[in-house]
């Protein structure tokens, strides 16, 4: 999602985040954990489309979190596997620097570089 939520809050979004009567909302506020204050980001018409497909795969069948963990222990996706896939797409666009990938994945770089950090991949 091009977003302005940091990674730690993008993890932890649940469905009712960006969903209502079933359908994928235009835009989404979550509370982000470092100010506690909301944030609101648009949802774009391709981001619509995917999480819906998403919404489609039994592994979301009663989950409240946008993206579930792979594991029933873990609700959500961590911010460590979050990290994994930043890292992925900047190697799969070969990007070599992390502000690219940054911008195209519409992360802050400074969460995107402390959570690349904060793991050995």
């Amino acid at each position: 999602i091009a977003s302005k939520p940091r990674g730690c809050d993008l993890v932890r979004m649940k469905v009712v985040d960006v969903m209502a009567s079933g359908q994928i909302k235009e835009r989404g506020s979550v509370l982000q954990s470092k100010t506690e204050k909301p944030v609101r980001f648009e949802i774009s018409e391709g981001t619509r489309t995917s999480v819906t497909k998403s919404m489609e795969d039994p592994m979301m069948a009663g989950s409240e979190y946008l993206w579930p963990g792979r594991f029933h222990e873990w609700l959500h996706t961590s911010t460590r596997q979050y990290a994994r896939i930043v890292r992925a797409v900047q190697l799969l666009l070969q990007h070599t620097k992390m502000d690219n990938t940054a911008q195209y994945l519409g992360v802050e770089l400074e969460d995107a570089l402390a959570i690349s950090e904060a793991i050995e991949i």
